[in-house]
């Protein structure tokens, strides 16, 4: 019993990364405006097919981390820090469209992701 409430309550820190919705006021900003906004950052996510990170949403910041050297790769870590943007994972099923939800894969300097995707 104990070790399926913990699963839930894991699967539950995760997927408010992945509801737009639950975002404050940091729904529904394009990435230029959501990493301009300290209390925002905007999430990736990449599928192996597509040449790099695109835009999933922005996310509303969970701490107040400053970034001392590179961003921390631990999910909890990333999301305290408004100058690193998670990247997330998509899989594709066998017609090449998203199959589940994305999950995590790493965490990298907002501004880096930015660049690189103009």
């Amino acid at each position: 019993m104990r070790l399926t409430v913990l699963v839930v309550v894991l699967c539950a820190c995760t997927s408010s990364d992945l509801d737009p919705g639950a975002q404050g006021s940091c729904s529904g900003l394009a990435p230029a405006a959501c990493a301009a906004n300290p209390h925002c950052q905007p999430a990736f996510v990449e599928d192996g097919w597509s040449p790099g990170p695109m835009p999933l949403h922005c996310l509303a910041v969970e701490g107040d981390a400053a970034l001392e050297g590179a961003c921390p790769q631990d999910h909890d870590g990333c999301r305290a820090i408004h100058a690193c943007s998670p990247i997330f994972f998509q899989r594709l099923g066998p017609t090449d469209g998203p199959e589940g939800d994305p999950t995590y894969s790493r965490c990298e300097a907002t501004a880096t992701v930015l660049t690189a995707g103009s």
